[in-house]
């Protein structure tokens, strides 16, 4: 096990709010696209960027674990109750739970269709595992509610953050602000 950092560094600090970036604009474009019909121009073009973004968010969080595994976040501060850390663990624990379950619900989605997916439109993605279609009405279940569980986890950690930074006026070890 590698030590533990003082502080959380740039690399920690980006890959966070890169993460969360992609994930406000998948919820948001997610929550779009159930309002589209067919004869939308959208239709096609944006599942297609919902799907990219999707796998980016995926591929930068899997990065985000192993770099917390290579330098592991420091330990909770001391100023907090025990309650507040097991709560600030449980709340990351679901997060991050969320950041895998999302994308693997997503693209189980997407492969119920016999159609491969582009990445942007710069290349293409094969179907790894083709979805049955009891399978994608299962993920899709979980895709739909989970999408609306990730947004109160999203706004318990934001509160929390925005309280202890600006109204508790608390200086954290784990401060994912860039300064």
């Amino acid at each position: 096990m590698k030590t533990r950092q003082n502080k959380i560094g740039h690399v920690s600090k980006t890959l966070h709010w890169i993460i969360a970036l992609l994930i406000i604009s998948l919820l948001a474009l997610g929550w779009y696209m159930v309002g589209l019909d067919f004869y939308s121009p959208y239709y096609y073009s944006a599942p297609a960027l919902h799907f990219s973004l999707g796998i980016s968010a995926f591929l930068f969080v899997l990065y985000k674990i192993i770099w917390q595994l290579l330098k592991p976040l420091p330990d909770y501060d001391t100023q907090f109750e025990r309650i507040e850390i097991i709560l600030a663990k449980f709340v990351h624990l679901i997060l991050f739970s969320a950041m895998i379950l999302m994308p693997v619900s997503g693209y189980l989605i997407i492969t119920s269709g016999s159609t491969d997916f582009t990445f942007f439109g710069l290349f293409t993605m094969p179907i790894i595992y083709q979805a049955s279609d009891q399978l994608r009405d299962i993920a899709t279940f979980y895709h739909t509610y989970f999408s609306y569980i990730l947004v109160g986890f999203i706004s318990l950690h934001m509160a929390a953050a925005i309280k202890h930074k600006f109204i508790d006026k608390i200086s954290l070890n784990r401060d994912m602000w860039f300064k």
